[in-house]
Order: C-alpha cells, then sequence, then structure tokens
C-alpha cells in the first residue's frame, strides 16, 4: 500500500481534501545543497539509493552532497577507535565530511551552514539514524528545509529503536515516514510524506530482512519529497498527538530472559528484533550469565508428562544434523510452549553451538536427569 502525502499520490488528496486541486510547483532548476546527517548501516544504505535515484533523474533533485557524522569512538569487541559506517561511506565516495561534536549540537554551526566560510553553502538538512537532537538554531541555518526520515508510520513509534518495537510486538504492517524536523520535540514535525509496508513473513522477519526494505522505500520517499520540496511542505500535515506510541532504545533489560513469564513467542520477537545488537538475549545457567545468539521460532509440543515442567527447564536437545547444523535446545515456557535455542555463548567464552554447549554441561544425561535450566537473568 502506497501513500504519499505529497502532492504525486491520492493520499495527498484524502488527507489534504481541500487542496486536492492544487497545481504542482516545479522544481527550481537549480537543485537542492543537502547536508544528509546520519551515522549507521541505515542512513548508508538510504544515502546510496537516494544519490543514485538522483543522479539518473533527468532533473537531479540534489546539487551537492555533505555529510555530517559522529565523531570516531571505540567499536567492535576489541573497542578499537573507528569511524562509522556513513564516515566510511563519505570516504570511499569522495563526499564531502563533517564531524559533529561528541555529545551535543547546542551553540554548534558547522562552516558549511555559513557563506562568509565557503563558497556553496548548505540550504537542506536531510537527518537519518542521526543520534543527535537538532536545535532550533541550527534548523535555522537551513533556509530550503531540514527533513528527518523516520522508520515508522508516525505518530506510532516514535523514538530511537522503531524497526526494533514494529518486530518485539509482532506487527503486520510498519511504514516510514518523512517529516520537519520539529525544533522542541524528537519525530514530532510535519509529515510530508508516508508509506506503508507489509512486514514480509511477519511471525519470522528479523531487524537484517526489515531495515533494507524500509531504507530502500525511504530512499524512494526522499528522492519524491525533496524533487516536490514546496508542494510537499505547502501540503503538510500535522501529527496526531493522540496517537502517539512511543519506541525507545533497547536497554539491556529488555534482552533478559525470564521463561517464567515470558512464552516462546514472546522470546523469539525479542531475539528477532533486537538479538543482532551488541546486547542480546541473555539468561543464566547454575548461576552465570548466558547469552543466547542464535534462537529458531517456538515450538509447540505435545507431551504426557506426569510431573509439570519447570519454565526454563531444557526438555530435550535436538542434534547436529543437515536441518539442524548446531543442534537445537528447546526450553520450556510458563505456558508450554518451547523456545528453541541453536547457539550460546557462556560469560568470558565465544559464542558456541548448543551441540558442543551440553556436552560441557553434563551432556544428554543432564537434560534427561533435569539437570539443565535457564533462570531469570537480572
Amino acid at each position: 500500500m502506497r501513500g504519499y502525502v505529497c502532492p504525486l499520490s491520492p493520499a495527498s488528496l484524502s488527507l489534504v481534501a481541500h487542496k486536492k486541486n492544487a497545481s504542482i510547483k516545479k522544481m527550481p532548476k537549480k537543485g537542492l545543497h543537502v547536508a544528509y546527517m546520519g551515522s549507521d548501516a541505515f542512513s548508508v544504505r538510504v544515502l546510496d539509493a537516494l544519490r543514485a535515484r538522483n543522479a539518473a533523474a533527468t532533473v537531479p533533485a540534489v546539487a551537492s552532497w555533505t555529510t555530517v557524522v559522529p565523531p570516531a569512538k571505540p567499536r567492535g569487541r576489541g573497542m578499537a577507535v573507528s569511524d562509522g559506517p556513513l564516515a566510511d561511506y563519505a570516504r570511499l565516495h569522495a563526499l564531502p565530511s563533517v564531524v559533529a561534536p561528541p555529545r551535543s549540537l547546542r551553540g554548534w554551526k558547522p562552516a558549511i551552514c555559513d557563506s562568509s566560510h565557503h563558497q556553496q553553502t548548505v540550504d537542506t538538512a536531510v537527518v537519518v539514524s542521526f543520534p543527535y537532537f537538532v536545535p532550533r538554531a541550527l534548523l535555522a541555518t537551513f533556509p530550503r528545509a531540514a527533513i528527518n526520515l523516520h522508520p515508522s508510520l508516525l505518530p506510532k513509534y516514535r523514538g530511537a529503536a522503531p524497526i526494533q518495537h514494529a518486530l518485539w510486538n509482532a506487527d503486520r504492517v510498519t511504514g516510514v515516514s518523512v517529516i520537519e524536523l520539529d525544533p522542541t520535540r524528537f519525530d514530532a514535525g510535519r509529515i510530508l510524506a508516508q508509506e506503508t509496508l507489509t512486514i514480509p513473513e511477519p511471525d519470522t522477519c528479523t531487524y537484517h530482512e526489515l531495515a533494507p526494505k524500509l531504507a530502500d522505500l525511504g530512499s524512494e520517499m526522499l528522492f519524491n519529497v525533496l524533487a516536490n520540496l514546496e508542494e510537499c511542505k505547502r501540503l503538510a500535515a500535522s501529527q496526531d498527538e493522540n496517537a502517539v506510541t512511543l519506541a525507545p532504545k533497547i536497554s539491556k533489560q529488555d534482552g533478559c530472559i525470564d521463561c517464567a513469564t515470558m512464552s516462546a513467542t514472546q522470546v523469539w520477537n525479542r531475539f528477532r528484533a533486537f538479538g543482532h545488537q551488541q546486547e542480546p538475549l541473555k539468561t543464566s545457567f547454575r548461576g552465570t550469565s548466558v547469552q543466547l545468539t542464535a534462537l529458531a521460532p517456538p515450538a509447540i509440543v505435545a507431551r504426557n508428562a506426569t510431573e509439570p515442567i519447570a519454565p526454563g527447564m531444557v526438555t530435550h536437545m535436538v542434534s547436529k544434523s543437515a536441518q539442524t547444523p548446531t543442534g537445537a535446545l528447546y526450553v520450556q515456557c510458563f505456558d508450554g510452549s518451547e523456545a528453541v535455542v541453536l547457539q550460546v555463548k557462556p560469560a568470558g567464552k565465544r559464542a558456541m553451538d548448543v551441540a558442543a554447549w551440553i556436552n560441557g554441561v553434563g551432556g544428554s544425561a543432564a537434560i534427561k536427569r533435569g539437570q539443565v535450566r535457564f533462570d531469570n537473568a537480572t
């Protein structure tokens, strides 16, 4: 389902009915000079597709690109200081790049926004996965527009983790919004364009499968907005403040698994939403932390147990095979469903297949004796 809140589609007519016969203004011959503010792989994918669309257009919407990125920081297991994905992309493609201050943009005015320092200043800001609030004073330096791509159907899922929350909540439909930046609040600006996306295989789709689809949709939307900027601004729609829901950054606590209170589906939804992050799902085993680094969809298993099985108990293991090359542990949840664990990472050790891990904690005999149980992680 497609639905730009922009003059090139029927959606704009339904949202701004009194303007449905308005004429579409033509893009000025002189293209925009864009400061593209981003950081991560999502912002890289959007920019790469956006630049390709712009280069292929008969009338390019953008005349120049300058990236604005966070400073280098420690990353990865070794915590070596390195640039982020967008900074690397800018270097690879010889794009001008400006490094933002480490903590806040308050009081910051980069030279690209000051005509006394640059022959050609930027006139438009495009913000995608940029870990800063852009204050009013900086917004004022972009005379054409300051817009943001947000991967949700705003006002649903305002916040830093909209894709994760859509998967965590097992949504069937999500989408992308292009909005004006609000000078006082995150994700609260007027909607310039909005499109829905049906989540493919919604019971199994993971973050790494959904994010690229939203990025590709978003790049198309951004180009259409930039190519018809004045008309999109004129037809912009305010967000419904009564419909706001939040999608805050995923916390360490969100990844703590407690089979006594969670179903296998709830565990699985957490894994596909944010199991890829630096702090993945975790539980505990015999008093020590264990990360659950790979899971499969949950199982419903019919049993004729004479006694109830305690939540967190490993009921059985499937050995390595062509279908399950890692092996699989079936972990009892409170409602009788079973979480299917493929790989774990014990504290201080590398991630390993469950078949190798179980051999180190007593093997299949320990499972039969009821000695392999995951407890609530704290």
